[in-house]
């Protein structure tokens, strides 16, 4: 079974590349969709200011793709706070 490695990320801290094995890349690419899911249920607060990746490699540590949040605040929420 390929291993596929995910490296998260939040602008500020960075976990080391975990390695998991899986069937293929499209269940590589749903694991890492669980998996910023999780980050965010547990961590919100990960997403303020800075955007939070999970980036997945291959074996070979080319990057596949990436899982992107991002939280930006409209132009009324910056009127708000000024």
């Amino acid at each position: 079974m390929p291993v596929f490695h995910l490296q998260l990320s939040d602008g500020v801290a960075e976990t080391p590349a975990e390695g998991i094995e899986l069937p293929d890349a499209e269940q590589a690419r749903l694991y890492a969709i669980r998996h910023a899911g999780a980050v965010l249920t547990s961590q919100p607060e990960r997403v303020i200011g800075q955007d939070l990746r999970v980036e997945v490699s291959n074996s070979e540590r080319l990057l596949l793709f990436s899982v992107i949040v991002i939280g930006v605040d409209s132009a009324a929420a910056q009127l708000e706070r000024s």
